[in-house]
C-alpha cells in the first residue's frame, strides 16, 4: 500500500514544480486567447440578432397571385381596389386664357424751360441734307469756293448761320483747315446784310479789301 502512494505523491509533486516553472508569457498568451474567444462569441451573437431584426423588418413578398389575394383579404381590403393614400387625384387643368398685357406708356418727362443767357448767341437752325439752301456764301467779301466748302462742312451753310457764328469760332474753323491768313472779322456783318439788304452790303464791301476794312 505504501509502495502505491509514494509514486502518486511523486507525480503530483513533479506537476506542481512544473506549474511553478511555467514562464509568465505563457499565462499571458493563454489569457489573450481566452479574451479573443469570448469577444468572437459575443460578436457572432450580436450579428445574428441584427440579421434577425433586419429580416423581420422587411415586408413579406407574396410568391404568387393567390398569396397576394389572401394577404389583401386578411388585411380587410378588397381585391382590385387601390388604397386611398396611394391614389393621387389628377386635377383637371383648364386652358388658361392669356390676355395680352398692354404696357402703360411711360410718362413723358416734363420739359422745363431753361433760361438762356443774354450773352449766349442764338444760332439759327442749320439746314439738313434734305433741305435745299440757295444762300451763296461766296457773295461775302473774303469767301471763295474753297472757304465756302470748308464752312459748309462745318455746318455753316447759310447767311443766317454765318451771321450767328462768333468770329472766334470762324477763326478756329479756318485754323483747323490751314487757313490762318484769312480774316473773318466782317463776315457775320456781311451775312446779315446779304440776307436783308443787298444794297447796303454793296456799300460795305466797297470799303473792304479782301474782307478786311481799309
Amino acid at each position: 500500500m505504501g509502495t502505491l502512494v509514494a509514486p502518486a505523491m511523486a507525480a503530483t509533486t513533479q506537476q506542481e514544480a512544473a506549474r511553478r516553472n511555467t514562464p509568465l508569457w505563457v499565462w499571458l498568451l493563454l489569457l489573450l486567447v481566452v479574451v479573443l474567444f469570448v469577444w468572437w462569441l459575443w460578436d457572432s451573437l450580436r450579428q445574428k440578432a441584427a440579421d434577425r431584426q433586419s429580416v423581420a423588418a422587411q415586408p413579406t413578398v407574396p410568391e404568387s397571385l393567390g398569396d397576394a389575394i389572401a394577404q389583401a383579404e386578411a388585411s380587410g381590403g378588397r381585391v382590385g381596389t387601390v388604397p386611398a393614400a396611394a391614389s393621387t387625384a389628377q386635377p383637371q387643368v383648364s386652358p388658361a386664357v392669356i390676355e395680352p398685357s398692354v404696357a402703360a406708356p411711360a410718362p413723358s418727362a416734363a420739359v422745363t424751360d431753361v433760361p438762356m443767357s443774354e450773352t449766349t448767341p442764338i444760332l439759327p437752325k442749320r439746314s439738313t441734307a434734305a433741305e435745299k439752301n440757295d444762300d451763296d456764301l461766296t457773295v461775302i467779301e473774303g469767301i471763295g469756293p474753297k472757304i465756302s466748302a470748308v464752312l459748309q462742312q462745318a455746318g455753316i451753310d447759310s447767311y443766317a448761320a454765318l451771321a450767328a457764328t462768333p468770329v472766334d469760332d470762324l477763326r478756329k474753323v479756318l485754323a483747323d483747315n490751314q487757313l490762318r491768313f484769312v480774316d473773318p472779322s466782317t463776315w457775320p456783318e456781311q451775312a446779315v446784310l446779304a440776307g436783308t439788304d443787298p444794297d447796303k452790303l454793296a456799300e460795305l464791301q466797297a470799303s473792304l479789301k479782301g474782307g478786311r476794312r481799309r
